[in-house]
């Protein structure tokens, strides 16, 4: 399962560098499922990128919760997250405010600043103020 799933991300990357965005989702929509329980937040977080460049707000909102989710649960349970996995969350967040951004809720448009804030603070705490 990890051979498809790394063949199927390779094939969404170069669907994207090709600028098939629609193509790209469905492999990475693949890898998704493939994925065990969903622990892997960059397939979200690729999702939402690309939920994104297609205008799909409400669906690029929902992966990038997931990619949230994903990283709390795994700090709860492991402990302290690796500067990797602060640099995923940080982007999540900022997926998350351009989604929330673009909603047609007055309500979700009205967080976007607090999910760009925890943007901030997630990458000045894992990569430093002079980034």
């Amino acid at each position: 399962t990890s051979l498809r799933a790394n063949t199927f991300n390779c094939l969404a990357a170069l669907e994207k560098r090709q600028g098939n965005l629609e193509e790209a989702l469905k492999y990475l929509l693949q890898v998704l499922q493939l994925e065990s329980a969903h622990r892997h937040p960059n397939t979200n977080i690729n999702i939402a990128s690309l939920f994104l460049q297609l205008q799909r707000h409400s669906e690029a909102l929902q992966h990038a919760k997931k990619s949230l989710r994903v990283l709390r649960d795994r700090e709860m349970s492991e402990g302290p997250l690796t500067v990797k996995d602060k640099q995923l969350m940080a982007v999540a967040y900022h997926y998350l405010a351009l989604a929330q951004a673009a909603s047609d809720d007055a309500e979700t448009r009205a967080s976007s600043q607090a999910s760009l804030d925890d943007a901030l603070e997630v990458a000045t705490t894992s990569l430093g103020e002079d980034h």
